[in-house]
Formats: C-alpha cells, sequence, structure tokens
C-alpha cells in the first residue's frame, strides 16, 4: 500500500451504505437536525392531567416490580432496547449499548449493527449487511 494511500481506498465496498432498520431512538435535538420540517404533536389540553409526568423514569426506579430476572444479569429496572427483524426479536440492556457505543449482534439470523449517537443517548439499528452485495455481514 502507497504510503498515501488508506486502508478503506482499497476496500471494494467503500462508498456503500448499509439499510437503515425502521426504528430510532433520537433525543429531541438529534431529531430536529435531520427532520428540520418535522412536526411535533401539541398536548391535548383536555388530556393532560392523565399524561405521565415528565419525571416518570426517576420515580419508576424506585416502584416495585413483579418479575424479576437475576439470573441473567438484570437489574429489576433496566432500560432494555427491544428490536425485531423478520419475525425474531431481541433485547439489550439500554445501559450496556450506550457503553459500547457500537454493538454488532444477530436478530434471529439477520446480523445487526447497533450504533450510539454522538449526544450519548440516541441508538440506531442497522442490519448488518449491504444491499446487493453476498457475503458482506
Amino acid at each position: 500500500m502507497a504510503a498515501d494511500q488508506r486502508l478503506w481506498d482499497l476496500d471494494p465496498l467503500a462508498g456503500r451504505r448499509l439499510t437503515l432498520v425502521l426504528s430510532d431512538e433520537l433525543n429531541f435535538a438529534t431529531w430536529r437536525s435531520e427532520e428540520p420540517q418535522g412536526a411535533v404533536l401539541r398536548d391535548v389540553s383536555a388530556l393532560v392531567s392523565g399524561y405521565a409526568r415528565k419525571d416518570w423514569d426517576v420515580r419508576m426506579k424506585r416502584a416495585l416490580v413483579v418479575l424479576d430476572f437475576p439470573e441473567h444479569g438484570l437489574k429489576a429496572r433496566d432500560l432494555m432496547l427491544g428490536i425485531e427483524s423478520a419475525g425474531a426479536s431481541r433485547g439489550l440492556v439500554c445501559d450496556r449499548v450506550i457503553g459500547e457505543r457500537l454493538v454488532k449482534d444477530h436478530v434471529g439470523s439477520d446480523p445487526i449493527l447497533l450504533v450510539v449517537g454522538l449526544d450519548n443517548e440516541s441508538v440506531r439499528a442497522f442490519r448488518d449487511r449491504i444491499p446487493g452485495v453476498g457475503g458482506a455481514a
């Protein structure tokens, strides 16, 4: 390889893109930057009293749980990311995904990549294959 040549310049798949799974978990700022024309619905004033409080997640950490799975390494209130593809589903602990930043896994037979955004909150899921390229997974 020439001194001025980068490794990915030699990659025949360079410039190709992964297919985004039809789900995102984004913070508002990231979503707004990507969808500047996006619409946010206003509260329905007659129903506001039934909405969850803004600190519902903090309060729920103190609530009792009916099910517990310590044998799987899960805490009672771990926040889970769920993903479904081709009839299979998988759950991953959100804090673990955030901590690893890039997770390569499978949902059934589909290879997937989970990527944490620059905000350290957003998570995107991709099918780990390039359309039209066999063996790219």
